[in-house]
């Protein structure tokens, strides 16, 4: 599973995978469980937190705080541009999943997951 790789690498390079969703929590942990992939991510800020809905960056800027992250460090991965709005406004790296049309302009655009797999293993060769 490709997103399971991904992970893998961010964990094998010292970085910490989380999860930023409107998701309830338990079904948002009750998915990474089914998958085998709950071990990889550090936590899950979710949509019983009560921060405001994407793309309003509070739960993004509560998410840096819970993980003590700097927002140079982190990089989000959305499949939607509210996703890279959102992280945009918390002043996060923005990575946009898949092809969904419109005007934002992520910092990466990729349409697999290898894709960013690559770019993170050159990113860690500079």
């Amino acid at each position: 599973m490709r997103t399971t790789r991904l992970c893998r690498l961010v964990c094998a390079g010292g970085g910490k995978n989380a999860i930023v969703t409107h998701r309830g929590r338990r079904s948002t942990l009750e998915l990474l469980a089914v998958h085998g992939m709950a071990g990889y991510f550090a936590g899950c800020i979710s949509g019983d937190d009560g921060y405001p809905r994407k793309p309003d960056p509070a739960a993004f800027i509560a998410a840096l705080t819970a993980y003590e992250l700097k927002p140079e460090e982190p990089l989000t991965v959305g499949d939607r541009n509210i996703d890279i709005l959102a992280g945009q406004a918390a002043g996060l790296f923005s990575c946009l999943y898949g092809a969904e049309p419109g005007d934002v302009r992520p910092d990466l655009a990729i349409g697999h997951l290898d894709e960013l797999c690559r770019y993170l293993l050159m990113e860690g060769e500079a």
